[in-house]
């Protein structure tokens, strides 16, 4: 099989499996945080061990709502083609969303196939209006 024959393969099966993401929907009574996702691909997050599409937070531009009150894992889907070649990577991390609290994710791939994902929260008192969220970890979610 041809690498670009195996690559085109690789990426119908990235986008038939992503079809069976559902986006997720908060209990009512649920409390919920914003997190601008000012970075690249699609915002996901994983609860009770299966992953979501996140849904988008109402009156904050690049906004997602995602569950406050416990950890939980965020990231994003990323895809890149072009020249023959395609890449795809999903990078989470997890933390600990405060009620009250907006946080800023950014997600990236690079141009060698390496992707990264960081989170901050807002921070009025800052300089720069934002500070370091010490809540951040490696993913926790298993559904992977």
């Amino acid at each position: 099989m041809s690498r670009i024959l195996k690559l085109a393969s690789a990426a119908l099966c990235t986008v038939i499996l992503q079809g069976c993401v559902t986006t997720y929907v908060a209990r009512p009574d649920e409390p919920m945080v914003t997190v601008r996702a000012v970075g690249n691909g699609r915002p996901q997050l994983c609860k009770d061990g299966k992953y979501y599409w996140a849904a988008e937070a109402k009156d904050v531009k690049d906004g997602i709502s995602v569950p406050a009150g416990h950890r939980i894992t965020v990231g994003a889907h990323l895809v890149s083609d072009g020249y023959q070649v395609i890449h795809f990577c999903r990078p989470f991390l997890s933390f600990e969303p405060m009620a009250g609290r907006t946080y800023v994710m950014n997600s990236a791939l690079h141009g060698d196939g390496r992707c990264t994902v960081e989170l901050v929260r807002e921070d009025s008192s800052s300089k720069t209006g934002l500070a370091i969220e010490s809540s951040v970890s490696r993913p926790t979610c298993s559904g992977r």
